[in-house]
């Protein structure tokens, strides 16, 4: 059964997606992705500031230490997330490789 509540999240990394394997190398800085790995969440860089739909990469990551995952599972609304595949395999690879020049 759906249910009557809808999230605002996109529901697959998109092009440009900064969590792609691959993104270009050193393309956001150690620094940067440090900052947004720690966030507990993270809108679609494509996003307006109208939808500001939460990043499915960011999701993939980090699953259960994502704050828009964690909430969608309180409120028991399944996330259709896809392209898993696609994304680093832990956080310290995406970072690494928006640390190389």
């Amino acid at each position: 059964m759906k249910s009557p509540i809808s999230l605002p999240y996109v529901k697959k990394p998109c092009g440009g997606c900064p969590f792609l394997k691959d993104t270009i190398s050193g393309w956001l800085g150690e620094e940067r992705m440090t900052d947004i790995t720690n966030s507990s969440s993270f809108c679609c860089h494509k996003t307006t500031d109208t939808t500001n739909l939460q990043c499915a990469g960011h999701m993939l990551l980090m699953e259960h230490n994502n704050g828009f995952v964690n909430l969608a599972e309180r409120m028991n609304i399944p996330l259709q997330l896809s392209g898993r595949e696609k994304v680093f395999d832990t956080v310290e690879d995406c970072i690494k490789h928006h640390s190389e020049d």
